[in-house]
Formats: C-alpha cells, structure tokens, sequence
C-alpha cells in the first residue's frame, strides 16, 4: 500500500492550487474562450471558428440541412409542430445543431413526448450545450455548471411541468425538486447540520478533523443549485461513521484502567484489553492522523474545482483522480488499522474459548450436578482466591496466594493485572488479563467505565460477562512503591501482608472462584462462541473492504496516468504536425 502522506506530497508538488496570475500570461490566455482577450486571443478566436465553425441555427449562417423524419422526408425547423418529433428522433437523428436550433426557437426549453417516454431539454447556459434531463445521472448533476444546475431549478419550478416528471427526476437524482436554489440548499445544509450536531454533543478531543470536513461540504453547498441527497447524505454518514468509530476509542482509552484516589465499589474500572489498552492508544492516534489527511485532501479537491478554468483539461482529470487515489489509500489504511484491532479482539475470545473447553473436558458425564470452576476444580469458592496487584510501564508484578481469607494490599494504582491461582499453579499473564476481561466483577458491570473495547461497540457486541469471580474491593490509598517487590510470590499462608516503611495496608481485595455445572458452562460457552462468529463476519467485511479500495485507489491511479500519458501523445502529435 503506497503511504497516503507520500502521495499528498506527490499531489502538492505535481498539481498545486493555482496562485495569482503573474506578468506573463498563462497559456491557457491563449485558449479560445480562456476570458482575458487581447490581439493574440481575439486572432485565435477567429482562426478557430474558421476551422471548426460552430452551428446552433440561430442564423442562416450556422444552419445545417434540415434533418430528415422516420419516411426520410425533410424536416423544417422553424415551422414544425412539437407533436411531430418524438423523443426518440430527437435524441438519436438529430445533429446538435439541429437540437440547438429547436431549442433557440422555443426560447431555450421544450418537452416532447407524454408520459414515460416525456424528455424535457433545456439550453445550456454557454449556449452550445443541450441538457436532456431524463438521461442526466446525479454524477452529471455535479459535474454541471452552477449556472447550469440553477436553470434546471428555475424550469422545475414551473407549474406546467407535471408533477409526475417532477418525481421521476427526483428519484433518478435523490434529490428535493421543485424547490428553489435556497430551499435546495438549506435541505442540504440541514443533513450536514444533524451529523454537525451528533459530533460536538459527543465532545470528544479528536472531532476538530470532522466538523472541518462537514464545513468544507457547506463550503461545496453555497456553491452548488441542486443536489444529490443521497451522495450528500452518504459523504455526511461517512463523516459521521468515522467519527463514532475514532469515538469508541477514545472513550476505551479514557476510561479503563483509572483508579481514583478513594474508591469503594469493584466497579469503578474496567478491563477493556489485554495489553492496557497500549494497541488502542496506538491506533486512536493513527486514526486521527489519517483523519487529517482527509482534510488535506477535500480542501485541495475544493481548490482545484473551484480553479478548473486555469488547468488544461489532461491536468485537471489527473489532479483529481490522484486526489481519489489517495482517499482510497486512506480508507484502507483506517480499515487495516480497524481490521488489526478486530483480530485482538478474536484472540482473547478465542483464549477464552480455549479455556472453557478445557474446563467442559474434565466433567464427569455420569455427575450432571457436579460443579467446577473456570480451572475446571471441584474446589469451593472459599478455598482459593485472586489478587489484583499494580504494574507499572515495563514493571511486570505477579502476586499469587491460595487462602480462604482475605488479602490485604497497598495499591499504587493506575494499571494492574487479575492473577489467580489453582494448586500453586500461575497460570500466563495473558489468560489472567483475559478472565478478568469476562469476569463481571472485574470488567466494570454496570457503570459508566464498562465500555468494552471498542471494536464490541463498534460492531454493537455486548461482551458476554459471567461471575467467573466474586469478592469484595474495598477502599485503598495509593501509598507504596513496589519497585523493589519480588515479581512472583507465590505463598499458601492464610494471609499476605506487604507493607511500605512499617505502614499498614489500607486497602484490601478479596476474590473467590465461581463454581458451575457443564450445562452453565456449555450455556456460557454457546454465547462466547456466537460473539466470536460476529467478529469472522466482521474481519471478512474489512478485508473486503481493503481489497475493493486498494483496487480502486489503483484504478484512479492508472487513470490519472493515462490522462497526463494522451496529454503528452497529443502534444508531441501537434509539435510533428508544426515540423
């Protein structure tokens, strides 16, 4: 995948936004219909229509022959009845200029035809262009002149124009038709509004990047007649849909894993990951950083369209087709980044999984009210317990203890790890994080901190918790410092006391196993697994969704190619010509 900040680089470099015009003319001063007109344009104005002489029938001069009918009989222009051309022989047997001469003679606009065969033409402003608006695509309405589009407004809103034509149109181009340029545009202006308004009532620290792109399509609506509801409406969501997913991140990231000062109730944290959210926090940032190219990106697409008529035409298609190829590029960029967070996710599902299997194999089938906890033993739940103890950045603390009472620890907070214990035996890091992830005690049940990670919300996913534990936390103070603590202490007295220059612990946790029948576990089983099955179908989605914009990221690029390639031909073609 090519980096989308080399290619802005590329971008800026090979097609910069045009600056004042300088002493010396541009060259395009010297194309015919360029606007600044001196002795050497006015001279190439004439040389052209010499050449390429334009006929619209507005005079004898630029008539052609008349066309003919379906008998082969001549048609007279000037004196035939609209009833005796049907669409059809206008659209397919008429020369333009015999469409322009029509259209001239009936003021600039005429409907052929009824009911659904009914085309409705319309002048060009320029003069020179026919619009046929039953065969315009809401692709064409955006490519239209400003001065185009607000004819085709001001002819929608006539009353003879039957309503039927009205909703036709309506449905081919998504759009409100039969109002006027403002009520078109304050339609428009209120979709942008309602994801302006769902972005700041999150009032998240990352949506500056987002309401600067909804400004940049308000920008787009003050200069455009007629729209596209359902392009506008799919740019807005796009917006919208990115900003929620930056969201869920950022809402992960902030709340996890912050122990206050005081606290008295388990469910004041949350374990949302099993690597302290270090992965989240790296991809929030990526995230935001390819928000801001995003930015880059539309306001120098806004740019070059608002100066087309300082490009050549090869330059303009390639100015815009790297602008595609880059989006596409940052798309899948944010996919990969989504995709890799989504397989995370898989993971400690899956460890999960692992483990619940292990506990179902050591059932006895012949005891179906036998009971085992998540270490598949039969042990009660006062016999064992778990400690939470703080890790510090690059500090892996480890502390273990089997004992019916309760253990008591000075906390120094912020980060911490859910290890436990069967028989002596540690069990990894990365399975302790993971039960303490699914454990309703220790994932934050019920309160604001209990988010999830962010790729559950995003995919609406509600993590399946169980009392894999049960226990107590009650209220601790930050005191000691743990540096110089053994890493694993791994202890069967009935009680661990760790104190901090003669103090007392202030604080103390006590866990206990919850034992449960192989039909309770099978249950909690079935429910971790239709969890999983969703994130498949979602790693799927993204990497479709990868490949298909990496595709056309590639595809923007080869046109962009082939349009500064035939620009180069058609040059060196007129320079063999002038040798």
């Amino acid at each position: 995948m090519r980096n989308p900040s080399e290619n802005s680089s590329f971008f800026s470099k090979a097609f910069a936004s045009p600056t004042a015009q300088t002493s010396d003319p541009l060259p395009t001063q010297n194309i015919t219909g360029s606007g600044d007109f001196n002795s050497t344009t006015l001279k190439n104005r004439e040389n052209a229509e010499k050449i390429f002489p334009f006929k619209d029938g507005s005079s004898e001069e630029t008539r052609l022959p008349p066309p003919l009918d379906e008998n082969g009989n001549e048609i007279d222009l000037q004196t035939v009845d609209l009833d005796q051309i049907s669409p059809e022989l206008f659209n397919q047997s008429f020369h333009s200029a015999h469409q322009l001469e029509l259209l001239k003679r009936f003021d600039g606009d005429l409907a052929l035809g009824t009911g659904d065969e009914r085309i409705d033409v319309l002048e060009g402003d320029d003069g020179r262009t026919v619009l046929i608006l039953q065969d315009i695509t809401k692709n064409d309405l955006a490519q239209l002149s400003i001065k185009d589009q607000t004819r085709i407004v001001n002819y929608l809103t006539r009353s003879d124009v039957p309503d039927e034509v009205k909703q036709k149109l309506a449905f081919q181009w998504e759009a409100e038709v039969g109002g006027t340029v403002e009520q078109n545009r304050e339609t428009a202006a209120a979709l942008v509004e309602a994801a302006r308004e769902k972005i700041e009532a999150a009032d998240s620290k990352f949506d500056e990047p987002f309401l600067t792109q909804l400004d940049i399509i308000d920008e787009k609506i003050t200069e455009t007649a007629i729209f596209s509801l359902g392009t506008l409406q799919a740019e807005a969501d796009g917006v919208l849909e990115r900003f929620e997913r930056v969201s869920s991140f950022e809402k992960s990231v902030s709340l996890s894993y912050q122990f206050p000062e005081e606290s008295n109730r388990a469910d004041t944290f949350a374990v949302n990951s099993s690597d302290f959210d270090a992965s989240m926090k790296e991809t929030l940032t990526q995230l935001v950083d390819q928000e801001k190219r995003f930015v880059d990106l539309k306001r120098q697409r806004l740019s070059i369209a608002k100066a087309d008529n300082q490009f050549d035409l090869p330059t303009l298609v390639a100015a815009f087709q790297i602008t595609y190829n880059i989006e596409k590029d940052i798309v899948s960029a944010q996919k990969t980044l989504e995709l890799e967070q989504n397989n995370e996710v898989v993971k400690f599902y899956s460890d999960l999984q692992r483990m619940l299997q292990e506990v179902q194999k050591k059932f006895d089938p012949s005891k179906p009210e036998e009971k085992r906890n998540i270490f598949g033993s039969t042990a009660s739940s006062a016999n064992t317990t778990g400690v939470f103890v703080p890790r510090k950045p690059g500090h892996q603390a480890s502390i273990v203890a089997l004992s019916p009472e309760n253990i008591d620890f000075d906390f120094q907070g912020v980060n911490f790890d859910l290890i436990v214990s069967d028989s002596n035996q540690n069990i990894s890091t990365r399975d302790a994080r993971t039960l303490a992830m699914f454990s309703r005690l220790t994932a934050g049940s019920g309160k604001s901190n209990a988010t999830g990670h962010p790729i559950e919300e995003i995919n609406s996913i509600e993590r399946p918790l169980d009392n894999l534990f049960s226990g107590t936390l009650d209220q601790f103070r930050l005191d000691i410092d743990i540096d110089n603590k053994p890493d694993n202490i791994i202890d069967n007295s009935t009680n661990i006391d760790i104190d901090s220059d003669g103090k007392s612990p202030d604080g103390s946790i006590f866990l206990v196993r919850e034992t449960k029948t192989q039909a309770e576990w099978n249950l909690y089983s079935t429910q971790v697994a239709d969890a999983i099955t969703l994130l498949n179908q979602r790693t799927q989605i993204l990497t479709n969704d990868i490949t298909t914009a990496n595709q056309e990221g590639n595809r923007h690029f080869e046109q962009m190619n082939n349009a500064l390639r035939r620009s180069i031909d058609m040059i060196n073609s007129i320079a063999r010509t002038a040798g």
